[in-house]
């Protein structure tokens, strides 16, 4: 979902105090784009979680590889990010909302 990666950015640049509302845009981005229907009202909650889970896991895992503050100047750094930050926080709300999507119909 595109709201995760805006999550995992606003994460890195305001740290946790944004994941609630990285949860309510969430859940307003997925019910925006199935139309409000209320049958996938399951989907637009476990969408909003992951998303603020992933954007937790990013930061967290920014801080543990990288350091804080994170400068992406340095090689070593940028490939960390790129190669295991980002696929792993990503991972998560992908597999939970194709779960839920499987299970929704």
């Amino acid at each position: 979902m595109p709201s995760a990666g805006f999550g995992i950015a606003a994460t890195l640049l305001f740290g946790l105090r944004i994941l609630p509302a990285i949860v309510i845009g969430s859940f307003c981005v997925c019910a925006c784009f199935f139309n409000f229907n209320g049958d996938f009202i399951y989907l637009y909650a476990v969408s909003a979680i992951g998303s603020a889970f992933s954007a937790w896991l990013a930061y967290r895992l920014t801080h543990s590889l990288t350091g804080f503050p994170i400068a992406l100047v340095e090689g070593e750094s940028i490939i960390l990010f790129l190669c295991v930050v980002g696929p792993l926080s990503h991972l998560i709300t992908s597999v939970l909302s194709s779960a839920v999507m499987y299970e929704v119909g």
